[in-house]
């Protein structure tokens, strides 16, 4: 009987491996032989914290001072406040730095708006003279529209107004009496008159008797014509002289002063 040391697995008992058949004889028909078993591993088993294999546990003491463990965590807390502080510190320098960057770019972009504003100023400097001189002209022209808005070509009216008298009649006076710009023409209280810028009285002769309603008919086909009556008829030396009084609105108005749209012809 064989000892066993404390702390080691016991061995498994020995068995009879079979016997092998005789050279030469065959086993029998429809049996097979037995397999060899295989024999157990031992158990692993983990020594205990604190003992050697196969003896008792070591006995340890802490001989150092309290204060050494107590330093041992200071300087770990103090390793993290250190890498803390770094940190933010680090932080503190990327937003500044951003700031510092942005605040130089728009710095830069004003300093270039405002060399390009100065450029500009001094661009208009050196075309100030010629500025003076196209707003002279625009306020000229400003002031020849306004002028010219009630403008009629007065030549031109009364050659076309001879023109609608009989061919043996002959003007001889001719009296205007019209608006301008700044003082309105003062209307007629009389009904069913239309409104006026202007009353046209003149004097004419003839040969023979004046018919005043034909006169009137052919000059209701003037621009402007509003309205017409007729006034003395006297006779004298064989001559007979009329007067008519004929009032004109707005659309004997030339226009010629007036801007022209773009795209016409000058």
């Amino acid at each position: 009987m064989t000892a066993i040391a404390p702390g080691q697995p016991a061995e498994a008992p020995a068995t009879a491996a079979p016997a092998a058949p005789a050279k030469g004889a065959k086993a029998p028909k429809g049996a097979k032989a037995p397999k060899a078993a295989k024999p157990a591993k031992p158990p692993r088993t983990a020594p205990a914290k604190g003992r050697t294999q196969g003896g008792p546990p070591e006995p340890r003491a802490n001989l150092l001072p309290p204060e050494v463990a107590q330093n041992a965590r200071s300087r770990g807390v103090r390793r993290s406040l250190r890498m803390l502080v770094v940190g933010v510190l680090a932080i503190v320098l990327l937003v500044s730095g951003a700031s510092w960057y942005f605040a130089t770019t728009k710095v830069t972009a004003l300093g270039d708006a405002v060399l390009e504003t100065d450029d500009l100023q001094l661009a208009l400097l050196d075309k100030a003279e010629v500025r003076a001189t196209v707003d002279d002209i625009a306020r000229r022209e400003a002031g020849i529209r306004v002028g010219g808005s009630t403008d009629i070509d007065w030549a031109s009216y009364l050659a076309d107004l001879e023109g609608k008298l009989p061919k043996d009649v002959e003007l001889t006076q001719v009296v205007v009496d019209q608006a301008d710009i700044q003082t309105p023409y003062v209307q007629s209280t009389v009904p069913l008159e239309g409104e006026r810028i202007a009353t046209l009285v003149f004097t004419a002769t003839s040969s023979k008797l004046p018919q005043i309603p034909d006169w009137i008919d052919e000059l209701s086909s003037l621009d402007g014509f509003a309205d017409a009556s007729p006034g003395s008829v006297d006779l004298a030396d064989g001559v007979y002289t009329a007067t008519v009084t004929m009032h004109i609105n707005t659309e004997a108005y030339s226009s010629r002063f007036a801007p022209k749209p773009e795209g016409s012809e000058q």
